[in-house]
């Protein structure tokens, strides 16, 4: 993510009769977006930037979030202006925000600069790194106000994803696929945040390819591959017993490594990759995953 740069200037919203002092932020994807700060009516196009509002506890300046917008559950109830890729735009609008938070790998270009043209001040985010995400609870502190407590916030997942690397440091790396999803079979490659957990958490991520950060996975690719330990992030909440189950029936994959050593772990959440505050956790459980003697 490239560094923030900031005038002061006068910035009339075009949506809105109201003129407002504005400071002008270069966004993760090269944009200049002029946001009146602090932002006090937020629309959020994804769920990891809803987290990082209420975990700064803006959820009173919370306009408008997506359907896919499920955490923390109080944000169930706030507006909603449609899907994560399909918002509505009319919907966005009359919500008159002054601050609308999106991502550069969920959200349309096109709705970006159709809210732009309508005058509607849209910071485009990306999480392609632990680093990154951090950097975008930086950058939504600065835009609300909220510098203080996204500091702290960030200072405590420093902490707890050092104190994870210091507890693997010395650990044999173990062979890890991730399933992401069942049908296709759908993982995560190089260059993506959950490639870099797998690495911190002590693992070795199988899918060596930077071509395609989220590919889908051949059955003879795994089984030629052999992963020591299988994590299935979109199980159907049948537990990791039922899940080694399940991949021991599929045609071949009994004799996968992982199946038959009983290392085939279930989480079911569907928000346990999710690139917000909460992916310190996650980073923590795959450690305990992959090296459990080291938290013992």
């Amino acid at each position: 993510m490239g560094s923030i740069t900031k005038t002061v200037l006068t910035f009339v919203l075009l949506a809105f009769p109201a003129a407002a002092e504005a400071e002008m932020f270069r966004d993760a994807v090269g944009r200049q977006v002029a946001v009146s700060v602090p932002s006090r009516r937020i629309v959020s196009l994804a769920p990891n930037l809803t987290e990082i509002l209420f975990s700064l506890g803006l959820e009173g300046e919370v306009a408008g979030v997506t359907l896919f917008c499920d955490w923390p559950p109080e944000a169930v109830g706030k507006p909603k202006v449609g899907g994560f890729v399909n918002p509505s735009l009319e919907a966005i609008v009359a919500l008159e925000p002054d601050l609308v938070l999106a991502t550069a790998d969920g959200n349309r270009e096109s709705d970006v600069l159709r809210l732009e043209s309508l005058g509607v001040p849209v910071y485009v985010t990306d999480s392609r790194s632990l680093s990154d995400i951090m950097e975008t609870i930086h950058v939504v502190g600065l835009l609300t106000g909220r510098e203080r407590e996204a500091g702290k916030l960030v200072r405590e997942m420093t902490r707890r994803r050092d104190r994870v690397r210091e507890a693997v440091a010395d650990r044999p790396a173990v062979s890890v696929f991730i399933a992401l999803n069942m049908s296709p079979l759908m993982t995560a490659g190089k260059g993506t945040f959950i490639d870099e957990l797998v690495r911190l958490a002590g693992g070795r991520n199988i899918v060596d390819s930077p071509v395609v950060k989220y590919p889908v996975f051949s059955a003879e690719q795994l089984l030629a591959r052999d992963p020591q330990v299988i994590v299935e992030a979109a199980g159907g909440g049948q537990g990791s017993a039922g899940a080694a189950a399940g991949w021991a029936q599929l045609p071949g994959w009994g004799g996968l490594r992982a199946v038959r050593e009983g290392r085939v772990y279930e989480i079911g959440e569907g928000d346990f990759f999710r690139p917000g505050p909460r992916i310190m956790g996650t980073l923590e459980r795959l450690a305990m995953i992959l090296h459990p003697e080291s938290f013992q």
